[in-house]
């Protein structure tokens, strides 16, 4: 039975009312993915292991007192990744005794920009949490050494030509840094485990896994729907392939 105009006209609604949704999702999941990294083994690690490990399924931090048990990412993969639309950066941290040496913070992540630098830490009391803008230092929160938690920091452009950064704990802010000017681009590698100095390699029983890195910042709703698990860098093409099939299929249920 052939179907009539207006049985047409709901099948194209439905396809839309699903189909946009999956256009942003990958634009923002998918398009602006630049790292994701599961840590599985080291086909799915994409930086450079400077005493660091890999093992179980995570990146190992297994001596901490600047005996440089360290990882990088190169300067080169973070090129205009930051620009006028911001970036952000997500990853699964378990503390461990870090920092090892009780004078000194233990660095999660790392790198410097024109305009400062985007840097995470645990505190030298190793079991709170730092973060680190162009606007100065921000965000607290406490760091349990056994748990596993998801670290998201993000800088965004808020207008005027301003910048902010906010860190992120398990979903929930852990505080927002003074706004700023252009952060700029990258000027060095990004250092897991270590400050971008030739000191503080104090990651200590730690490890770091899913760390994603994405050429866009991100408001707190945005931050929430960061898929949990990194999977390599998705080709767009195929999620949109997915989501156009999905839609179809709903269209097809929608008609009998």
């Amino acid at each position: 039975m052939m179907a009539s105009k207006k049985q047409f006209c709901a099948v194209l609604a439905v396809v839309a009312a699903l189909f946009v949704p999956c256009v942003a999702m990958a634009d923002l999941y998918t398009a602006r993915t630049i790292i994701s990294d599961s840590m599985d083994s080291a086909d799915d690690f994409s930086g450079t292991l400077v005493g660091a490990t890999l093992g179980g399924g995570t990146l190992n931090f297994a001596q901490g007192t600047n005996t440089g048990q360290r990882a990088k990412y190169a300067q080169a993969d973070l090129a205009g990744i930051i620009g006028t639309s911001g970036a952000t950066i997500a990853l699964d941290f378990v503390s461990g005794d870090s920092p090892q040496a009780r004078n000194a913070p233990g660095w999660i992540f790392n790198v410097k920009t024109d305009g400062g630098a985007v840097a995470s830490r645990v505190q030298s009391d190793g079991a709170s949490f730092r973060a680190v803008s162009p606007g100065g230092f921000f965000a607290g929160g406490a760091l349990n050494d056994t748990s596993s938690y998801r670290i998201a920091y993000t800088v965004r452009p808020i207008g005027g030509g301003q910048f902010e950064s906010e860190a992120y704990i398990d979903g929930v802010s852990a505080g927002k840094s003074s706004s700023y000017g252009s952060p700029g681009e990258a000027t060095t590698d990004l250092w897991m485990g270590a400050s971008n100095n030739s000191f503080e390699w104090r990651l200590s029983g730690a490890s770091i896994d899913n760390f994603q890195v994405f050429n866009i910042g991100m408001s707190d709703s945005e931050i929430a729907g960061i898929p949990g698990t990194a999977t390599g860098v998705p080709e767009p093409t195929s999620l949109l392939l997915c989501c156009g099939l999905a839609a179809a299929l709903a269209a097809v249920r929608r008609r009998r």
